[in-house]
């Protein structure tokens, strides 16, 4: 995933105002239904120790990830049905998601 993080933000940078290539939108959001599972499953089993043990931190930043991620997609979604929506800065916080 960090791979195709680094390459999505590059091809971003060096095609700014241009549409991602299909397989990109499609990669992007197979990791994305992969994570969102994951969290769900996390949740599922840890219920609301999820928020409190000892990796709270880092579940509330893989929440905040995935919901960001989703709300993008929804974003996306919105603007090829004919509204806009700002993308900026929901696509920098792929930022974040190499450090974890």
């Amino acid at each position: 995933n960090a791979g195709f993080t680094w390459y999505t933000a590059n091809y971003e940078i060096s095609n700014v105002g241009m549409e991602a290539p299909a397989a990109m939108n499609h990669i992007e959001i197979f990791f994305l239904t992969v994570y969102t599972v994951e969290l769900i499953l996390k949740l599922c089993v840890y219920r609301h120790w999820f928020f409190i043990n000892e990796d709270w931190r880092w579940n509330w930043f893989d929440l905040l990830l995935v919901v960001s991620s989703l709300a993008q997609q929804l974003m996306v979604a919105s603007s090829l049905s004919g509204t806009s929506g700002n993308l900026t800065f929901v696509r920098s916080l792929r930022l974040f998601k190499m450090a974890t």
